[in-house]
């Protein structure tokens, strides 16, 4: 039995998002430390980037912990989960 269009659909779709997610990460680690390099910044300040990936190497430690208990906000988890994103990113 072949698959329908709206499977190719979804998978087209989970494929990007797959794409989309892993693209930040690429730039972060390789792209930007070779232009970077390529203009000129001391590697020992390149390799204090690494600094900047740890919260996301370190994600299997401190994920669960967000998921088991909740993050006070002002309407609840989700708001709370927000605002530490927004509040992480400043």
């Amino acid at each position: 039995m072949a698959p329908s269009s709206g499977t190719w659909r979804r998978l087209a779709a989970v494929a990007a998002e797959g794409v989309a997610s892993g693209t930040p990460y690429m730039v972060g680690t390789k792209l930007l430390q070779g232009w970077l390099t390529a203009s000129g910044v001391p590697l020992g300040l390149i390799g204090l980037l690494a600094y900047a990936e740890l919260p996301y190497t370190l994600k299997m430690f401190w994920a669960p912990a967000l998921d088991r208990w909740p993050i006070p906000g002002p309407t609840g988890g989700g708001a709370g989960c927000c605002c530490c994103s927004c509040c992480w990113c400043w």
